[in-house]
């Protein structure tokens, strides 16, 4: 454990590693059984099968809400915060068609596509992975539906408690809910948006992309965060 910091430098980690206290670590447990999650390591029968083979995995996930959701199939439906009245309408009727299917729906807690694919699926199951700590809600409009996902479905952050999302964050979380599902539908995109991150992460993890043509791609504002 000594010499982890060591061997980060060696692998071109920016700033110090630094190990968490056997304190913090249970503090972090306390913390989180207070809002009613809990930590699954990968090594645990509970880690969702999807994330425990990706290269690397992540060696503990912070989850709340239902744990049965995270075992079922599960589809990805990913898109644009600013998404056309077509791909809004498109992806809220898919996720009910998913869910009447039987299959969880799993997004990333983001405005526009996101939000009305975790709507359309709240009744049948939903995952929504988020890219900060699992009790930062972002944007903060979707309080209420972060606490009904929680409650009806799943809540999945590979973060610390009280980590801020930031830019860098986005991918790590895309590559997350693109490894939970069996397929990831991506409703509209645009060149270097987050949606196509999640695309790629699919194409590389098992080739599980399927672009949706109905809707027309529309541009994303502010980045590639989807």
């Amino acid at each position: 454990m000594k010499e982890a910091p060591r061997l980060a430098r060696r692998g071109g980690a920016a700033g110090e590693l630094r190990i968490p206290t056997d304190a913090h670590a249970r503090a972090e447990i306390n913390a989180l059984a207070a809002l009613g999650g809990r930590l699954i390591a990968t090594c645990e029968p509970e880690f969702p099968t999807g994330l425990a083979v990706l290269d690397p995995p992540p060696p503990v996930i912070s989850v709340v809400g239902r744990l049965d959701v995270l075992q079922r199939e599960m589809v990805a439906i990913v898109g644009p915060r600013n998404g056309s009245a077509l791909g809004i309408k498109f992806a809220t009727q898919l996720a009910r068609d998913l869910g009447d299917a039987g299959l969880v729906v799993a997004s990333g807690l983001a405005r526009g596509i996101d939000h009305v694919a975790h709507s359309g699926a709240l009744d049948t199951g939903t995952v929504a992975v988020v890219a900060g700590g699992i009790d930062v809600i972002y944007p903060p409009e979707n309080a209420p539906l972060y606490a009904k996902i929680a409650k009806q479905g799943g809540v999945i952050a590979e973060l610390p408690l009280h980590t801020a999302p930031v830019a860098r964050h986005f991918p790590r979380r895309n590559r997350l809910f693109s490894g939970l599902a069996r397929g990831v539908v991506v409703v509209e995109a645009a060149e270097r948006s987050g949606s196509l991150i999640t695309a790629n992460y699919a194409l590389e993890q098992d080739g599980r992309c399927s672009p949706c043509r109905a809707p027309r791609s529309t541009p994303e504002r502010g980045g590639a965060t989807a």
